[in-house]
This record gives structure tokens, sequence and C-alpha cells, in this order.
């Protein structure tokens, strides 16, 4: 059987040189539609997927029973007509510490500037996409679902279509909620900052955690975790200052001429927090579609392309 993906690696220069030297050499996993081998002079928009905290690009096209694959999906909603054909390009996204935390640093790498600038330039050059922000939309779960709204917060211009499936950065403004969460691996975290417990060896919550303390609370010469830990009430404030509802206020302009729709699980502990930020967003004057399903945080990913792959594909088609 036909792999239904080509293999396209890059080399990012926005990745290089980053201090917890994970590869700026980045597989990435594109999609084409049966027609771009046979239709040589057309054109296609273009969807970027980014994955979450403990998930990989190949992990979307895996075949598993009741949840179906991104090409599985592609080919049911084509047959009926609820999309028209695009490039979906999926980026392995995966680092030392589980997944990227899709920042701008020097610790971790300039993440936003590689999806941004070195994948869509890489894939536009490569394929034949469709050019211009009105042919590209931008679409991620989890962690993956915080890159695509850090984008359009932070490198305007790039995306005019995003679908934001369950994002997970909505503790960050719980003081409460991640001042517990540092507490309860304090004990593994203080190990793995003084040597004594590989990075490897922590869990994904213990990753998750010092992604967020190496962007807000940086230490370029505190290797190997390259943060230093909350000591004081001004470091909690800092972490907070990142959450989505502290950053709407100051750049949620950015977004006004956005298509832009979330989807959140009745299940999911952030619901209500997914709920708060929708409405924040739409009184800010950002218009945002709410799409709510029953189930969790990782138990509707696939079940969930058939609402956001047409929405997408509707949203790129209005624009021609």
């Amino acid at each position: 059987m036909p792999s239904p993906y080509q293999h396209f690696n890059l080399h990012s220069p926005s990745l290089a040189y980053n201090l917890l030297q994970d590869t700026p050499e980045r597989e990435t996993l594109v999609y084409l539609p049966s027609s771009y081998q046979t239709e040589p002079d057309r054109r296609y928009p273009v969807i970027y997927l980014l994955h979450g905290f403990g998930g990989t690009a190949k992990g979307w096209f895996s075949e598993q029973p009741g949840e179906p694959s991104l090409h599985q999906t592609m080919a049911q909603l084509i047959a009926t007509k609820q999309v028209e054909e695009m490039i979906i390009v999926v980026p392995e996204n995966s680092t030392r510490f589980t997944c990227t935390g899709y920042n701008n640093n020097d610790v971790q790498g300039h993440w936003l500037d590689f999806i941004c600038h070195d994948l869509v330039n890489a894939i536009e050059t490569e394929y034949r996409c469709l050019g211009g922000a009105k042919h590209r939309a931008l679409m991620g779960h989890s962690s993956g679902a915080d890159a695509v709204l850090k984008t359009l917060f932070y490198k305007p211009g790039f995306f005019q279509h995003a679908f934001a499936m369950s994002p997970a950065n909505l503790h960050s403004d719980d003081a409460v909620f991640f001042k517990q969460l540092f507490s309860d691996n304090h004990a593994a975290l203080m190990q793995a900052a003084q040597g004594e417990l590989a990075i490897e060896q922590l869990d994904v919550w213990q990753h998750l955690i010092i992604c967020r303390l190496q962007h807000a609370l940086p230490d370029v010469n505190n290797p190997p975790l390259y943060c230093r830990f909350p000591e004081q009430e001004s470091d909690w404030q800092q972490l907070a200052t990142h959450a989505f509802n502290c950053v709407i206020p100051t750049h949620g302009q950015h977004l006004k001429d956005v298509n832009i729709a979330i989807d959140i699980g009745s299940q999911e502990d952030t619901h209500q927090s997914c709920l708060n930020l929708v409405k924040q967003f739409n009184q800010s004057g950002v218009a945002v579609e709410l799409f709510e399903f029953d189930g969790g945080h990782v138990d509707h990913m696939g079940k969930s392309l058939a609402y956001v792959l047409p929405w997408l594909s509707r949203a790129l088609t209005s624009t021609d």
C-alpha cells in the first residue's frame, strides 16, 4: 500500500544553535491530493498541522479502530464534496523535552520563526502551493493549538485561517493550579536541575513545566534545564503574563482579520477556561467560532477532523 504522505526534510536556521541542542533538521510529512500528479499546472491551498506534547507527526496518519486518520478522513470528505483538495503539511516537532513549546527564544530555538519562515518558504518552494496568507491555514492540537494562537498573536500576517483544537495553555492564569503542579513535581525537577536525573526520565508534565519555565524564567547560564525555578510572587506573575487571557489586550488586534475557530471537549478540565477565553476574544472584537464535543483531551482528535477540515476548507475557498 502506498504511503499516505511524502517525506520532506528541511534545515531550519531558526532552530540552529538552540541551547538544548535539538536538531535543526526537521522531518515533515506532506499529504498531497490525488490530483497533484495528474494536474501538473494546478496549485493548492495549504494547511499546516502542528502536533502537541506527546504526539508525533506520524500519529495523525495512524490507522486505529474508532479513531480515523487524517488521510482517511480527507478521502471521505473529498468523496462527499465536503472539502476541496488541499495540501496538508505536518512537521515533526518532537524535542529532547518531549515536544517544542512553540516559543521564540534562545533556549529552545525560534519555533514561531521556523513555522512562519523556514517551513512555509520550504514548502512553497518545493510544492505547487497557492502563495500568500489567504491561501494558508494553521491548525494544531493541545500545545499545537497553543502554537496556533501564539503564531497569530506574535507573528501576524502569515496565516489568514486558523483552528485551535483543545488548546492546553489555559491553566497559566491559574496560579493555584501551576503552583500545585510545580510543588508536586519539585523533587524530580530539582534532581534534573542538579544532573542527578536524566531529562529523558522526566514525564510529560515535568517536561511541560520546564518548557514553560525556560520561556518565562530563562537562565542561559544554568544547564541542563536553562531556567530558574519560581521563588517569589513576581516569578509566578511572570509566568501568568504568557497566558492567553493576558495577551489578548496587547496583541488581540493582530487576530481581528483572521478566520478563527476553537474546539474543546465537555470532559476536558480546561472546558470552562476555554469558554471564558472564547468569550474574551469575542468581547475584544476578535470573532472566534466555538465547537464543543462530548469527549476528553485526546480521545476525539481523529473524530474532530470531520468538522475541522471542512471548516478550514470553507475558509480557504471563501478567499478565492
